[in-house]
């Protein structure tokens, strides 16, 4: 009889995985939302909105990341942790 290998195994591949593409996402986000702001400031407007929003409100960008970085974590950990409990020999041999 065979055995699935532990979790230990086989969640960190999965997650080491899914982190590089988070970081990826991450990535392009800040270099499209830095660009966004700079032709947002780049417009009269910017001066409307920066009597209601703080433009360089540090609380903001960090509660904004936690938020992101927390559900990227939450997002990969839950399939990799499924993922960890299926035996991979019956998985293979239902395809």
């Amino acid at each position: 009889m065979t055995t699935s290998p532990p979790r230990t195994t086989t969640a960190p591949p999965s997650l080491r995985h899914g982190a590089t593409e988070d970081a990826f996402g991450l990535l392009v986000g800040s270099t499209l939302t830095i660009g966004f702001g700079a032709a947002l400031l780049a417009t009269p407007a910017a001066e409307q909105i920066g009597a209601i929003v703080q433009l360089f409100d540090p609380v903001a960008y960090g509660a904004s990341l936690l938020v992101i970085v927390t559900s990227c974590v939450l997002a990969v950990s839950v399939p990799a942790l499924r993922a960890a409990r299926i035996d991979p020999i019956a998985a293979l041999r239902k395809d």
